[in-house]
C-alpha cells in the first residue's frame, strides 16, 4: 500500500472512529509502528483536523477540542494502572474524595473496587459513575449539568454551583501539563475549572501524572504550585524538578 493510499484510509477511520491508536493501526494497516507514527506526524501538519498525541490521534470536535475520553483510555493503560495503585495507600475506609473525569481518576475508581475500600466519591465523570455505580461500599455524588459527548463528563455552571456546596477530605486530578512557569494546566477550560474549584474545596491535593506531562503547557491554567499536597508519577522527575518541588514542600511519590 503507497503512503497517499494508507493516509488516506487513516483519514476515514478517523472521520467515523473520530480516534485512532498507534498500535491498532499498525495491527490493521500491517505496518510498523513507527510508520504509522509518521503518518499521524504528517496528517497532524496539515489542515485536517487532526491532532496527534501519545500513542494516538483524534479528530477535532467542533466543541470541545481535548484529547477524546475514548482515546485516553486506551493509551499509557499500565502506567496508569500502576499510579493508581500508587494512590490506595493515601485511601482509607471512610474518605470522601474528590476524582476529575480523567481517565487515570477512572482507575483509581477500578482500585476502590478491587480493595473493596468503602468511601464516598464525588465526581463529575459519568465513565466512573457507571464503573462503581453497583459497588454498595461506594456512595456517589454525581456533579450533574450539561453532559459533554467528547469526554462523558459533565461541566458547566450547574456543576459548579453543586462543587461549590461540597467538601472533599482528598482530592485526585491528572491534569494534562505540568510547568515550573505557568504552572498546572489542562487543555479543556471548563474542565480546568471544575479542578481548580476541586482544590479548593479539598483539604489534600494529589496530582496523579505520568512522566510525559512535566515541562509541559497547555491551553487554561489550573492552578499554581503551591496548592499542591502530593504528587505521585511513575518515573522520578529531573533534578530540577526534584529541586522545585521539595521548594514548594511537596511530597513526591515516585517509586
Amino acid at each position: 500500500m503507497l503512503a497517499k493510499e494508507r493516509r488516506d484510509q487513516i483519514k476515514h477511520i478517523l472521520d467515523i472512529e473520530k480516534t485512532v491508536t498507534v498500535k491498532n493501526l499498525a495491527a490493521d494497516l500491517k505496518v510498523t509502528m513507527e510508520t504509522i507514527r509518521s503518518d499521524l506526524d504528517y496528517l497532524s501538519k496539515k489542515n485536517f483536523g487532526i491532532i496527534k498525541v501519545h500513542g494516538g490521534a483524534y479528530k477535532i470536535d467542533t466543541f470541545d477540542k481535548s484529547i477524546p475520553i475514548k482515546l485516553r483510555e486506551q493509551v499509557m493503560v499500565k502506567e496508569k494502572e500502576a499510579l493508581a495503585a500508587k494512590t490506595m495507600q493515601f485511601i482509607k475506609d471512610g474518605d470522601i474524595l474528590m476524582l476529575d473525569s480523567s481517565s487515570t481518576s477512572f482507575c483509581i475508581a477500578k482500585q476502590l473496587n478491587i480493595k473493596q475500600i468503602k468511601a464516598t466519591i464525588i465526581t463529575n465523570s459519568l465513565t466512573l459513575i457507571n464503573l462503581v455505580s453497583t459497588n454498595p461500599l461506594i456512595k456517589v455524588i454525581c456533579l450533574g449539568g450539561t453532559l459533554i459527548n467528547n469526554s462523558n463528563a459533565f461541566r458547566g455552571i450547574f456543576t459548579i454551583d453543586l462543587l461549590n456546596q461540597l467538601h472533599g477530605e482528598k482530592v485526585f486530578l491528572s491534569p494534562t501539563a505540568l510547568s515550573k512557569d505557568f504552572g498546572i494546566s489542562h487543555d479543556n477550560e471548563f474542565a480546568a475549572q471544575i479542578n481548580s474549584r476541586m482544590i479548593e474545596n479539598s483539604d489534600k491535593v494529589f496530582l496523579v501524572v505520568d512522566h510525559t506531562k512535566f515541562g509541559k503547557s497547555s491551553f487554561t491554567k489550573i492552578c499554581d504550585f503551591d496548592k499542591i499536597d502530593y504528587i505521585i508519577t511513575n518515573k522520578k522527575p529531573s533534578k530540577e524538578w526534584l529541586d522545585f518541588i521539595k521548594e514548594y514542600n511537596i511530597t513526591l511519590k515516585c517509586n
